[in-house]
C-alpha cells in the first residue's frame, strides 16, 4: 500500500511539474512570438547542439543504455516524462546557481616539504648563487636552457606531488587535466631597484597574459620560493591578504586573470638574492583537450613575445628601449585599470545583451532585463556561499552591475521628468538612508565582508543604525526604487520594472533575517584571511 501510494504521489508531482515547465515554455512562447520556421530552426539546434555536446565530450547518454533493450520504448516515455521535473529536482539538491554569480578565489597555496623537494630547492639555490645574478636588475633563467643538475632539480619541482595536490583541492583530477607549460619556466631573481624600465611592471598591479575571456580553462603561474625571503611581498588585489614567499612557499595564481603585484616590506630587507621558480600549469576539462590546449600554445605565444619585449626593455639605454618600457608600462597600466575596476568578463556580456537588444529582439528589453537584476543573483548568492571566495571581485561586479542598473532608472527618469516633489522626496530619502548606512559600515562590509570571514563582526550603532531601523540598506534602496516608480512617465513606461527589483530586495532581505547561508562556521570561512 505504502510503495502504491508512493508511486501515485511521484507520478501526481511530475505531472504538475511538467504542466508547470509546459505553462512557462508556451508564457516564453508568447514572449518570443517566433515563426514556424525560426521555430523549427531553434529546434534543430537546441538537438543538433546536444548531440554534438555528446560527441565533443565522449559523454554516453542515458538513453543509449537501454534503447536497444527489451522495454527499451516504456523506458524512453519514462524517461521522457520525468526528464524535466527530475532535473529540477536535481537542481534543488546541488548549487549551481550559486556557483554562476559567485567570484572564487583561485589563487591557490602549498608548501614544499618533502625530502626530494627541499633537495631540489638547494641545488636551484646553489646554482643560482653560482651564476653571480646582478643586484641592479632582474635575472631570468629559461627552464628548456639550463645545464643539467639544475634542469633535474627544476623537473623535479614541476612535477612535485605537493604542487599536484594543491591543484587537485581545487580541480578535482577525475574532471581536470593538469600539464605543465615548458615554454613558459624559468628562474626568477628579484631585485627592488626599478626606475621607469620592464622592472617597474612587477610593482605595478597588473595581469600577467591576455586571455582573460578564454573560458572554462586556465593557465597558471606558481611562485616557488627558493630560499629564505622577508623583504619581498606578493599581494593580490582582490583576495584581501598577501604572501610572503618565502623558503618553499608556493603561490599559483591564474596567469590571465588574477590581479597582483610585488611589494617590498615596509621594514624588513633581504641579505641576499631571492630567488623563485616561476612554474606554468595548464589546467583544462579533460573532456575538451584540443581547445584547452589551444590555450596553452596561445599563452605560450604570448609570454614568448612579451619576454622578448621586456628583456629589451630592462636596460632603458636607448630611444627605443625608452618607447619599448613605456609600452609594456601603458599596457599593462590599461589592462589593470579594466580588470580590476569593469572585469572584461562583464565587458563582454554587457556588449553581447546589447547586441542581442539591437539585432535579434528588438524591442523585448532584453538589455533591459538582462543587467537590471544580476546585481541581486550576486548578493544572494554570496551571502550564501560565504567561503572559498574573491571579495574583490565581488564587489567589482556587484558594485558595476547595481550602478548599470541604477544608471537606466535615473536615466528613464531624466527622459520623462516632470516636477514631483513627492518621487524627489523618496528618491533623496530613500537613497540618502542607504548610503548612510553604507558608509556607517564602509564598502567591504557592506558587501559581506564579515559573512564571507574576511574581516571579523563588528557592532555599528553611528547613524542610521542608531535609529533601530532594521536593514536600513535594503530599506533605503527600497524607498528609493519607489521614488522612481513614484514618476508617471517611468511608471508608465516600465510598469514591472520597479516591482520586479523590488520582489529581489524582499527575497533578499528575507534571505538575510532568517540567515539562509550555507552552514559553514565563521571560522571555517576566515582561512587566515582576516583584515582588521
Amino acid at each position: 500500500m505504502a510503495s502504491r501510494l508512493w508511486r501515485s504521489s511521484r507520478c501526481a508531482c511530475g505531472s504538475v511539474s511538467s504542466a508547470l515547465l509546459a505553462a512557462a515554455a508556451a508564457a516564453a512562447a508568447l514572449w518570443l512570438p517566433l515563426s514556424a520556421l525560426q521555430s523549427a530552426l531553434l529546434l534543430a539546434a537546441a538537438y543538433g547542439g546536444q548531440e554534438l555536446a555528446h560527441v565533443i565530450t565522449g559523454e554516453v547518454t542515458y538513453q543509449s543504455t537501454y534503447i536497444k533493450k527489451s522495454g527499451g520504448l516504456q523506458q524512453l516515455l519514462m524517461h521522457t516524462y520525468y526528464l524535466l521535473p527530475l532535473c529540477l529536482d536535481a537542481a534543488c539538491h546541488s548549487n549551481f546557481l550559486t556557483v554562476w554569480f559567485v567570484a572564487h578565489n583561485d589563487v591557490l597555496t602549498c608548501r614544499l616539504e618533502t625530502p626530494e623537494e627541499r633537495a631540489a630547492m638547494r641545488t636551484i639555490t646553489d646554482w643560482v648563487i653560482s651564476q653571480s645574478p646582478s643586484t641592479e636588475h632582474t635575472t631570468h633563467w629559461w627552464y628548456q636552457r639550463l645545464p643539467g643538475r639544475a634542469h633535474a632539480a627544476f623537473k623535479a619541482v614541476i612535477e612535485s606531488p605537493t604542487i599536484r595536490a594543491m591543484f587537485e583541492c581545487r580541480f578535482p583530477h577525475e574532471a581536470y587535466a593538469v600539464e605543465p607549460i615548458d615554454g613558459m619556466n624559468e628562474i626568477y631573481v628579484a631585485s627592488d631597484k626599478h626606475s621607469l624600465n620592464s622592472d617597474t611592471v612587477f610593482y605595478m598591479e597588473h595581469v600577467d597574459g591576455p586571455w582573460v575571456l578564454y573560458p572554462f580553462c586556465h593557465v597558471y603561474r606558481c611562485i616557488c620560493s627558493m630560499n629564505e625571503n622577508s623583504q619581498i611581498l606578493t599581494q593580490f588585489n582582490n583576495v584581501p591578504a598577501e604572501d610572503l614567499l618565502t623558503d618553499g612557499l608556493v603561490s599559483g595564481l591564474d596567469f590571465n586573470r588574477e590581479v597582483h603585484r610585488i611589494a617590498n616590506h615596509p621594514t624588513n630587507r633581504n641579505t641576499g638574492h631571492r630567488i623563485t621558480l616561476k612554474n606554468h600549469y595548464l589546467v583544462y576539462p579533460r573532456v575538451l583537450r584540443p581547445y584547452g590546449r589551444l590555450l596553452g600554445r596561445l599563452t605560450t605565444a604570448y609570454n614568448v613575445a612579451a619576454r622578448n619585449l621586456f628583456l629589451s626593455t630592462i636596460k632603458t639605454e636607448t630611444l627605443a628601449s625608452r618607447l619599448g618600457a613605456w609600452l609594456v608600462l601603458g599596457g599593462t597600466q590599461a589592462m589593470f585599470l579594466t580588470q580590476q575596476y569593469v572585469g572584461f568578463p562583464n565587458l563582454l556580456y554587457v556588449a553581447c545583451l546589447a547586441a542581442a537588444d539591437r539585432l535579434l529582439l528588438p524591442g523585448r528589453n532584453v538589455f533591459l532585463v538582462g543587467t537590471s537584476f544580476v546585481h541581486y543573483c550576486m548578493y544572494m548568492s554570496h551571502f550564501y556561499r560565504r567561503y572559498g571566495l574573491a571579495h574583490g571581485t565581488f564587489v567589482r561586479n556587484a558594485v558595476f552591475f547595481k550602478c548599470l542598473a541604477v544608471g537606466q532608472l535615473a536615466l528613464m527618469y531624466l527622459r520623462s521628468f516632470e516636477p514631483d516633489p513627492v518621487s524627489a522626496a523618496l528618491l533623496v530619502a530613500g537613497y540618502g538612508l542607504s548610503a548612510s548606512a553604507a558608509a556607517a559600515i564602509g564598502i567591504d562590509r557592506t558587501y559581506f565582508g564579515s559573512e564571507m570571514g574576511i574581516y571579523k563582526p563588528k557592532w555599528i550603532s553611528a547613524f542610521p543604525y542608531s535609529l533601530g531601523i532594521p536593514h536600513p540598506m535594503i530599506v533605503g534602496s527600497v524607498v528609493g526604487l519607489l521614488g522612481f516608480h513614484k514618476l508617471a512617465g517611468v511608471r508608465a513606461a516600465y510598469p514591472w520594472l520597479v516591482p520586479a527589483h523590488v520582489a529581489f530586495y524582499a527575497a533578499h532581505c528575507l534571505q538575510e533575517h532568517f540567515g539562509i547561508h550555507t552552514r559553514k562556521s565563521w571560522e571555517e570561512c576566515t582561512r587566515g584571511l582576516l583584515v582588521p
